[in-house]
């Protein structure tokens, strides 16, 4: 029974990724193989599960099946770029965070033991101001840009490289992240202008 009712929230999970334009192969491994790529095929066609925006009905040609899925998988497609500009968005903003912080100055929390006379003392936590902050927090500071930048690259399909071992470099961390702003700008832009011409055709 056990596996009756795992099967069924498979299935579930299955006939929702598709209506939400995941393909066979993506059902299937969100759900760890354990439904086959075939089965969740023969599913899909013998159940006329449809993608989530698009008409298919018992009464559609196939040639207005493949047409209605091929422009809801492209919606879906649409929105994952969107989802990963976003995505890569929020990077910046926090590259642009730990590079602001590099030379700005900072508070470090030390433990002092302070006398209170008569041979009494405490140990308290006090804050000291620095001027910028310590070479260790401005070398975890560097490393944590360059590793986002990495990442932001692998979001967007770019080569990555990254040499956390050479002399801190606050100008090209923030130049990288300007570009990858301007990049953002322009796929958005070639993307409404795509949209707006798909809409008049």
């Amino acid at each position: 029974m056990a596996d009756d009712r795992d099967e069924t929230e498979d299935w579930e999970t299955v006939e929702r990724l598709f209506r939400g334009g995941a393909s066979y192969r993506q059902c299937e491994a969100e759900v760890g193989g354990r439904l086959t790529y075939s089965r969740i095929r023969r599913r899909a066609i013998a159940g006329e599960w449809r993608v989530e925006g698009t008409e298919l009905r018992a009464t559609s040609t196939p040639d207005q099946r493949r047409a209605q899925t091929e422009a809801a998988r492209q919606q879906s497609r649409l929105k994952w770029a969107e989802e990963k500009d976003r995505i890569v968005s929020d990077l910046v903003a926090t590259v642009d965070g730990l590079v602001a912080q590099v030379f700005a100055p900072a508070v470090r929390k030390e433990v002092k033991v302070v006398g209170q006379g008569e041979g009494v003392s405490d140990v308290q936590i006090v804050d000291v101001e620095l001027p910028q902050p310590t070479a260790a927090d401005q070398k975890a500071m560097v490393t944590s840009a360059a590793i986002l930048i990495d990442k932001i690259q692998l979001v967007t399909g770019e080569a990555t490289s990254r040499n956390e071992n050479g002399p801190i470099d606050r100008a090209a961390l923030q130049a990288r992240a300007a570009q990858i702003r301007d990049e953002l700008a322009e796929r958005r832009a070639a993307r409404d202008v795509g949209g707006e011409a798909a809409a008049e055709g």
